[in-house]
């Protein structure tokens, strides 16, 4: 069906076919096929990306530019505008609907190659919160546990201070005896 669409677009016009030896290997890469290495361990990074605020700070930027007087102030902005939709496709849709057969396929695909789908990125982006809201939590215990120990370390110096002035007061009466 695409080879159909794409022999019905291309229109027959005259062409010229160049033909030109390659003198440098930019953009070529030498194929060795003497060794190989095999993976046999991988490790998955996970990169979290707040989209908010690189959005505010392109938001921040147009409204700079939008104040620009200027033979480019228009290129800027398009550039901007380009890049906000870059950014809005990393946004994750919600609106997403499984279909029969081709959620068959990428179940199969999660079985065999280990994969990911919407589940297991759902399983994912809720443990990360989970993990995010604990680290909160932690952060404001140990804050909590920081703010007991100055108040009983100043405590325990203030008795100690007693303790001493109250043995001095002891020794001069003893002394005075």
């Amino acid at each position: 069906m695409a080879l159909l669409i794409l022999f019905s677009s291309i229109n027959p016009e005259k062409g010229l076919l160049n033909i030109h030896e390659i003198k440098e290997q930019t953009g070529f890469a030498e194929i060795q096929l003497d060794k190989t290495d095999i993976v046999s361990k991988t490790n998955i990074i996970l990169h979290v990306i707040n989209t908010t605020e690189i959005l505010d700070l392109i938001t921040d930027f147009r409204t700079n530019a939008d104040n620009l007087d200027g033979q480019h102030k228009d290129l800027i902005l398009t550039e901007l505008r380009h890049l906000i939709n870059k950014v809005i496709t990393l946004i994750p849709q919600e609106t997403r609907h499984k279909r029969g057969l081709i959620n068959l396929v990428g179940n199969t695909q999660k079985w065999l190659f280990r994969t990911m789908d919407a589940q297991a990125r759902q399983e994912i982006d809720d443990h990360l919160k989970t993990l995010d809201l604990n680290t909160h939590n932690l952060i404001s215990t140990i804050n909590q546990q920081v703010e007991i120990n100055k108040n009983y370390s100043e405590t325990f110096k203030q008795l100690k201070k007693i303790v001493k002035r109250d043995r001095e007061i002891i020794l001069n009466r003893i002394n005075n005896l």
